[in-house]
């Protein structure tokens, strides 16, 4: 787990969070201008219309000037609605026609500010904007975050009661479909109600941004809980695997590796594990164009094809590894080097109807204990 990593995933859950307090704020703001608005008879003056740009889209909004008294004081504003909205070009000249020059209509003001007024209580898509991508990039932090809880880099390994040592895994598989499924329930929890509010109070013609904003958000949620349900259909099946060496594994050394997995199906299993050594760049930011991490070492090994499994098995395999002596030893985890060796165990766990699991394991391998000198 890096600590700077975690930071960040928390600094960018509270700007998000902060974002989507700012959002509702604005949503009930907006809701409390038109409940609150008064209204008030007023003269239209002028017509005029202006270009109003956004994401290749160009939308004519209309201005109508008009002035209104209150408190026998005369007020003079151009707003139709309380915000510009990206609506289609007729609808410029419908307001024209709904207010011709030189009528009397009636016109709107807001009690706390009387020179804010409109002419037509049409909701804006625009306070519903942040709170939509604040919530995206909250997500954001919550999935750093919670990858960065779930993940173990530093090897552990603890006395067995056999006397082996047990290899913890650095992290479950089904931890990252645990991570988006709890993303994706936030995001219908928070994201659906703001999206169902603004579907109701929104008036034709409708604004095409802000669809199209709320339908993407939508998408991606949906698509978030689908890949959250497939990974643990994929994964299910196959218990937390329990891996076990005879001895801590040392350079120019072999080292039996024992595994035993439960199985929750009927079917067949495959096993498969890789013994892998790479230098990897440790730091936060590296903006040199090397690239260090480097795969020094790569072994794969078949350890079961195609076995038939019940469900409540377990499948039991041992396999000698051979830690070659042309490849360093693992880094130790204090000594701060900007790059460090990461030796690591891949299993792969694979079964009938789609299923696999694949289980990561972080090791300490030695260095090769220096021969005595000959006088």
């Amino acid at each position: 787990m890096s600590r700077w990593v975690l930071a960040i995933g928390l600094l960018t859950i509270v700007i998000g969070v902060g974002g989507a307090g700012y959002g509702v704020w604005s949503i009930w703001n907006q809701h409390r201008l038109f409940t609150s608005a008064r209204p008030v008879v007023a003269r239209v003056l002028d017509h005029r219309s202006k270009d109003l740009k956004a994401s290749g889209f160009v939308a004519k909004v209309p201005l109508v000037k008009y002035e209104y008294t209150v408190n026998q004081q005369r007020y003079t504003c151009e707003m139709v609605t309380p915000s510009e909205l990206m609506l289609p070009d007729t609808w410029a000249e419908h307001v024209f026609d709904q207010f011709p020059i030189g009528a009397q209509t009636e016109a709107k003001y807001d009690p706390s500010d009387p020179s804010n007024a409109f002419l037509v209580a049409k909701y804006s898509v625009k306070p519903y904007l942040p709170l939509l991508v604040s919530l995206v990039i909250s997500a954001l932090g919550v999935g750093v975050v919670g990858e960065q809880l779930m993940n173990h880099d530093s090897p552990r390994m603890t006395t067995a009661s056999s006397g082996a040592l047990a290899v913890g895994a650095k992290q479950h598989h089904l931890s990252h479909a645990r991570v988006l499924g709890v993303i994706g329930i936030l995001g219908l929890i928070c994201g659906a109600p703001a999206i169902l509010h603004h579907l109701m109070v929104s008036t034709s013609p409708h604004e095409r941004m802000g669809f199209l904003l709320e339908g993407a958000y939508g998408i991606a949620v949906i698509t978030v809980v689908v890949r959250s349900v497939m990974g643990f259909r994929q994964g299910y099946g196959f218990g937390t695997p329990v891996v076990t060496l005879e001895r801590p594994p040392t350079i120019g050394q072999s080292v039996s590796l024992n595994v035993v997995v439960p199985t929750q199906f009927n079917g067949t299993v495959h096993l498969n594990v890789c013994l892998k050594c790479e230098a990897k760049d440790t730091r936060l930011f590296n903006f040199s164009e090397e690239t260090p991490n480097t795969v020094l070492l790569a072994q794969n090994i078949q350890l079961l094809e195609s076995e038939p499994v019940s469900k409540g098995d377990e499948v039991t395999r041992t396999v000698d590894l051979i830690i070659p002596d042309h490849v360093p030893p693992s880094t130790p985890i204090a000594s701060g080097a900007a790059i460090q060796i990461v030796w690591s165990l891949i299993l792969t766990t694979a079964g009938s109807g789609g299923r696999k699991a694949v289980t990561e394991y972080i090791l300490s391998v030695n260095n090769a204990p220096s021969s005595p000198e000959m006088c």
